[in-house]
């Protein structure tokens, strides 16, 4: 698809985006907050609960304070853990079997963003009782969720503002996408206390993907000025917070700040959508069966730089909000200190400078499946092709001699 189609049907598709109306979330953004989700349910005449979540939260600890405040008001709930990094259809319908079987009435999703898009299809698999492909594409779904509530134990998905859901299809090697309005969290509790445990480097990856993902939603085609001054509110949170927060965990107040970030994010990613990086973080994530947040940090500052021709004006203006420079400077210069940034901020936090596990031999396959997937439905600020995703794939590949010796202590989970 040439340049001018591509644009031509962005533009028409904006048009018709401007006519749409979004839903409110709500969200309670407060330390200890996720222990008021039993009094909801309990309020509700909830009686049987399935907790989506999976076997790191489990293992880590995560979730125990959480599921002893809904045995002590007096809620029944069976724990779903069988949720993995990309969700697959499979998961989705053993989920809803065990939801049936358990004779549940009300989801809650507990954790990162598999966790909310597995509860929220889980939900609606049991509510709509049709198939996950019929479910795809938007505005899909006849009957609302059972009762769902979000607790997201990561600052950076934004799932607690969006209607959407991404699943895989293992046999097609596909990318499922459902975008509902019925697939809203009824309500979202966003409690900084329960990031205290998370592995430093997966508090890292989710940051920056939380970065990544408001600049490409600000630098869309289709951004617009609500979403827009979402975005910019979100990007000074997280450079004012998330290194500090990483440092000291116990900064609640830098936790909370960042999950405001996030729902910001969430808020204009559904207005804006998002760009390449997020869609080849999907892709690479099902192909080395890597984590989506991981990919998308490592690759973010470099997918910026391929793109920079575009995006000096709006990217200078980021480095003017965030205190990198003033406006009478030079815009290519301002942009290149954003950029800068964004790999200081990497480097220390110690997210690594490339894809460990990416294969050179894979590469012209994987840049191929990205164009086709992603034109004309990315808004991006440039159109990149194959020949462009594989200069970025390259850009972020690791020598054989490097995948020996560098980075040999990242666990990539």
């Amino acid at each position: 698809m040439n340049r001018l189609m591509i644009r031509t049907r962005q533009t028409l598709r904006k048009q018709t985006r401007k006519s749409s109306r979004y839903p409110e979330p709500s969200v309670v953004i407060k330390p200890g907050s996720s222990k008021q989700a039993a009094l909801y349910l309990k309020d509700k005449n909830k009686e049987k609960i399935l907790v989506v979540t999976d076997k790191n939260i489990i293992k880590l600890g995560i979730m125990d304070d959480f599921v002893s405040s809904l045995r002590r008001d007096g809620l029944d709930y069976i724990v779903f853990n069988s949720i993995i990094e990309n969700p697959t259809v499979d998961n989705i319908v053993e989920g809803a079997q065990v939801y049936k079987i358990n004779h549940c009435d009300s989801i809650i999703g507990f954790g990162g963003r598999a966790a909310m898009d597995g509860a929220k299809l889980i939900g609606a698999k049991v509510s709509n009782r049709k198939d996950i492909y019929a479910m795809k594409g938007r505005n899909k779904l006849r009957r609302k969720l059972p009762t769902f509530v979000a607790v997201p134990t990561l600052a950076g998905t934004g799932s607690e503002a969006d209607f959407k859901a991404v699943i895989t299809d293992t046999n097609r090697f596909e990318k499922i996408t459902i975008i509902d309005k019925k697939l809203l969290p009824e309500i979202s509790y966003l409690d900084s206390n329960l990031m205290k445990e998370l592995p430093s480097q997966v508090l890292a990856y989710s940051g920056m993907n939380l970065l990544a993902k408001t600049v490409e939603s600000y630098l869309s085609k289709y951004c617009n000025k609500t979403a827009e001054n979402f975005c910019i509110e979100t990007t000074k949170i997280v450079f004012e917070n998330l290194e500090a927060f990483h440092v000291n965990r116990m900064d609640t107040e830098a936790g909370s700040s960042l999950f405001t970030a996030s729902y910001y994010s969430g808020k204009a990613n559904m207005v804006a959508l998002t760009g390449y990086g997020d869609l080849i973080g999907y892709y690479l994530s099902d192909a080395y069966g890597i984590s989506h947040s991981y990919v998308l940090s490592v690759i973010f500052p470099h997918l910026l730089e391929i793109s920079k021709d575009k995006i000096l004006k709006k990217l200078s203006n980021l480095a003017v909000i965030v205190n990198l420079g003033s406006e009478d400077e030079d815009e290519t210069i301002l942009s290149d200190r954003f950029i800068s940034k964004i790999k200081e901020m990497n480097a220390n936090m110690g997210i690594p400078e490339h894809i460990k596990g990416l294969r050179e031999r894979d590469i012209k396959v994987i840049a191929g499946i990205i164009e086709k997937n992603s034109n004309p439905v990315v808004p991006a600020p440039k159109i990149l092709g194959s020949e462009d995703f594989e200069k970025l794939l390259y850009s972020v590949l690791l020598n054989k001699e490097e995948d020996e010796i560098a980075h040999s202590d990242i666990d990539l989970d």
